[in-house]
């Protein structure tokens, strides 16, 4: 089944940032200044945050309650060249897809030091 945004594809045929984002890593979301609100989705009850995945460049867009904190609505924008993949893969699959071109090509690792 298509999505709005292309087809679905196998994890083979996605850029590793969204091999990444989809698979085990998630996206990692950072708040950023929203954009104005979209029409009918604000009321007085709720207030827009918004976050950019640092990695692939998608946008989160969630309206919160201000009463109870409850998440009122969502809605993604994704970037250029995002597509979905078949809900028929697992995380398995999206696991041994970056197993493979981890092989090939490593990635940059962040050096940490850990206290003893």
């Amino acid at each position: 089944m298509p999505s709005r945004n292309g087809t679905h594809r196998l994890p083979s045929e996605l850029d590793t940032v969204f091999v990444e984002c989809r698979g085990p890593l998630r996206h990692a979301w950072y708040p950023v200044n929203p954009p104005p609100p979209r029409r009918n989705t604000l009321s007085a009850a709720g207030e827009q945050h918004s976050f950019l995945c640092d990695r692939c460049g998608s946008m989160k867009h969630e309206v919160w309650s201000r009463r109870t904190g409850q998440l009122m609505t969502r809605w993604y924008v994704k970037p250029a060249g995002y597509t979905t993949i078949s809900r028929e893969f697992r995380a398995d699959d999206l696991r041994l897809e970056l197993i493979r071109r981890w092989n090939d090509s490593p990635p940059e690792l962040l050096a940490v030091e850990y206290e003893e």
